[in-house]
């Protein structure tokens, strides 16, 4: 959409207009995320829940951590073209990647400074796996014998696992 007035009338909150159906492609689980929501109410519901975490004032207390990221991102992307060819989607899936570490569990994956894919079992205090993070197979040949490992390998505990 190239009207940025007719895109803030479109996507306001409360516009009337709502999501086709064809967002419900991107979903592969019988319970939508708040992408794939079609139904008004139920995005409502759980739009509510992220408004607080994603308020100006909250975001703004993460603005640091981010920008990190992104400098080094930036920097990988500019080292890359200049040296012949940047892979932007690998750099910026290890950004994200690192971001939402750092945001959701407070310690980045640090897949941006080890310019590698890496898989991480994070485990709560109680030993449930609460994550396992994984990025472009390709990347990282040996990702198939690791996980076949770690499968047989799962312990409970209250550190992160590293491969």
């Amino acid at each position: 959409m190239s009207d940025l007035d007719a895109f803030k009338t479109i996507h306001r909150i409360g516009s009337g207009f709502n999501k086709s159906i064809w967002y419900q492609r991107f979903n592969e689980s019988e319970h939508p995320g708040i992408f794939t929501m079609i139904d008004p109410k139920q995005h409502a519901t759980r739009r509510r829940l992220f408004a607080q975490p994603f308020s100006n004032s909250s975001v703004l207390t993460f603005e640091s951590a981010v920008r990190q990221k992104v400098e080094l991102a930036v920097i990988k992307i500019k080292r890359d073209a200049q040296a012949g060819s940047a892979d932007i989607l690998k750099w910026f899936t290890f950004m994200a990647t690192d971001v939402s570490g750092e945001l959701s569990f407070g310690k980045s994956f640090d897949m941006l400074q080890q310019e590698q894919v890496r898989i991480t079992l994070l485990y709560d205090h109680h030993g449930s796996l609460l994550l396992m993070v994984t990025v472009e197979k390709p990347v990282y040949p040996g990702l198939g014998d690791c996980i076949d490992g770690i499968r047989h390998t799962i312990r409970a505990s209250t550190s992160a696992h590293d491969c």
